[in-house]
């Protein structure tokens, strides 16, 4: 880590462009230093409301929040950025995320850097596969640190097996704020979805079938929260989604001073991202990426059926 940091404060132009070239041929991530000279370029949007959005991806990877859902958020007027790096890499106001930096746009050269982490105001957690990555504890800890502080989040899941609820790790993150997810399942506008049980801080937004609450909304220290089930409803743009969208974001937003500056954040590119997961190991010749929080049977299973 020396040898890289005094290469790079000492380097000439000629250095630079060799030791990017390199790390593009190699898959190995540039240091922060060389990383905070290519910042993300602008998002292109028509309202800019200054809210940036912090899409989690880290619990469950599903194409249509990494690409359908930041677009979407975007012609709102709502910066946003997915994230496959644990909760914890990227809330860090010290540390560092590993992002494709547009060193060269014309020749579509974007290799892996190090670079300073971002702020946000509003965090987007999904899950609907219980045995995806866990919710640890420090994670639900650090995310009601970040909404009693002034932060706000949205909690999001798809009904699954009532068997799993008990032990599903997002429900533990949601019963943290006084809330839970139910085994009883509703029905609305020709959906299926997961009752809630709420405290009597929070208010219900809709209910389903039975009388049960589907989205809820409240406010939590400093910060607000709000919980919904149906993941397909939160991306449409159709009368089943778009009015909860628009107010609930509006309103998580309401008490909150923007991020602000130019809307600089990275964006989804082919292979995933916008940010990589933290942790790297080489297996057989490849550059493996993950979060802390990996299922460590496919880990393993890369490693052992990789071609060398």
């Amino acid at each position: 880590m020396l040898w890289i940091t005094v290469l790079v404060t000492g380097c000439t132009l000629k250095d630079e462009e060799q030791i990017i070239t390199e790390a593009w041929h190699s898959g190995e991530t540039l240091p922060v230093e060389i990383g905070k000279k290519y910042p993300p370029a602008p998002i292109a949007m028509t309202i800019d409301k200054g809210y940036n959005v912090l899409i989690d991806l880290s619990h469950q990877c599903s194409f249509n929040f990494m690409w359908g859902l930041p677009d979407m958020l975007h012609q709102k007027g709502f910066r946003s950025v997915s994230s496959q790096a644990s909760l914890g890499s990227v809330l860090d106001e010290k540390g560092v995320s590993r992002i494709r930096i547009p060193y060269d746009p014309e020749r579509k050269i974007y290799p892996f850097a190090w670079y300073p982490n971002f702020r946000y105001n509003v965090i987007i957690t999904f899950q609907n596969d219980p045995s995806a990555p866990v919710y640890t504890e420090q994670e639900c800890l650090l995310l009601k640190d970040f909404v009693s502080e002034g932060g706000s989040l949205i909690i999001l899941a798809d009904p699954v097996k009532a068997e799993q609820v008990d032990n599903w790790s997002l429900n533990r993150l949601l019963k943290s704020f006084d809330a839970s997810y139910t085994k009883d399942y509703q029905n609305y506008k020709n959906r299926r979805h997961i009752g809630l049980a709420l405290s009597e801080q929070w208010i219900p937004w809709e209910m389903g079938s039975d009388s049960l609450p589907i989205r809820a909304y409240r406010e939590y220290g400093k910060g607000r929260i709000a919980v919904g089930t149906a993941l397909d409803d939160f991306l449409s743009n159709g009368e089943a989604g778009s009015a909860f969208v628009d107010q609930i974001m509006d309103w998580l937003c309401e008490k909150q001073v923007p991020v602000g500056g130019e809307p600089r954040l990275p964006q989804t590119m082919g292979g995933g991202g916008a940010i990589y997961p933290e942790l790297e190991s080489v297996i057989n010749g490849m550059v493996t990426y993950y979060a802390p929080t990996v299922n460590h049977t496919l880990l393993e299973c890369i490693k052992k059926n990789s071609l060398g």
